[in-house]
């Protein structure tokens, strides 16, 4: 029981927070909440991979209900989806902190970045996870949009933009972090074409 007990924890703990960033982000997204919200725990290890995780489930569950796939297919697929979601943390993390060291001019600690970087993959999280529960429902893809305002409210205090410097900032981050499962995504299914 205690088992069950740790892994309902994990996975609360998780979609409580992508639940507060969809629903109340100006309260969320302030920095002090985000380090009290993050405080001692691992943003990888404790948010970023259950999320993996949930959508690693829920692609597997939707590719054998919706797709003409059998058992192996449905498993690589699965995969790649839980590898896309990982790697696109990593690489828009890359991405963003050459954006404000080079574009901005900003230095900024990389844990900021980190807590940056997660709250907008919660935003692709749900994109994901809706799109595989409704696969017609292409609409849902518009809710990439949302990351743009995410951006505006992360910018004081999580990353220090200036004022002038914030409509910018906000396109390119918010850009980065929605074409980069994109691009991951071509790049693992040129590996394995038929899927």
């Amino acid at each position: 029981m205690n088992v069950i007990n740790k892994i309902l924890d994990r996975y609360k703990f998780v979609l409580h927070h992508v639940w507060n960033i969809c629903s109340k982000p100006d309260a969320t997204l302030r920095y002090e909440s985000l380090l009290n919200t993050f405080y001692g725990k691992k943003i990888l290890q404790q948010f970023i991979l259950p999320l993996a995780e949930i959508l690693l489930v829920v692609a597997f569950l939707s590719t054998l209900l919706y797709f003409d796939l059998n058992l192996a297919s449905a498993i690589v697929k699965s995969i790649f989806t839980y590898l896309i979601f990982i790697v696109s943390f990593g690489g828009s993390m890359f991405l963003v902190r050459r954006l404000l060291q080079y574009r901005f001019k900003i230095e900024i600690d990389m844990r900021n970045i980190m807590l940056m970087v997660a709250s907008l993959m919660a935003v692709v999280f749900v994109v994901k996870f809706f799109g595989y529960i409704f696969p017609g429902l292409f609409f849902v893809s518009l809710f990439y949009l949302y990351n743009f305002y995410l951006v505006w409210v992360m910018s004081e205090g999580v990353i220090d933009i200036p004022e002038e410097k914030r409509n910018e900032c906000m396109v390119l981050v918010s850009f980065i972090v929605v074409a980069t499962p994109f691009v991951v995504e071509k790049l693992l299914n040129s590996l394995i074409p038929n899927l």
